[in-house]
């Protein structure tokens, strides 16, 4: 026998006699102030366990330039972002749990945006 079973024997029997025990290893653990309890644990290194293709996002702008009188000029703009409205995972929890390859982050979606641009 190991010398730590040896010691955690004889703890619980010194133990047991005045009536403290009410599990062998929950009496050894709180006898050397060890905490028992629940662990975090990240399994999967982050940013490396991903299933969904890379992303790829196309983005369109129309503008056309209009020559005003005095040497003014205006620009209307139509822009486009994510044009295939693709959605894919950017990050998944990766803790082993209830919550394990759940999305936490998505690409955002179709956006439009119309503007005017001033010049004068």
């Amino acid at each position: 026998m190991s010398l730590l079973r040896l010691l955690f024997d004889a703890l619980v029997r010194l133990l047991s006699a005045r009536n403290l025990r009410s599990d062998r290893f929950d009496t050894f653990a709180a006898i050397l102030g060890v905490a028992l309890g629940t662990a975090t644990v990240d399994v999967v290194l982050n940013n490396t366990y991903y299933q969904e293709p890379r992303w790829h996002q196309l983005d369109l702008r129309f503008s056309r330039s209009f020559q005003l009188a005095g040497g003014r000029r205006v620009q209307p703009q139509f822009d486009i972002f994510n044009v295939t409205n693709s959605n894919p995972v950017l990050t998944m929890t990766t803790r082993i749990g209830p919550s394990f390859r759940n999305a936490t982050a998505v690409q955002a979606p179709r956006v439009l945006r119309f503007g005017v641009n001033l010049n004068f």
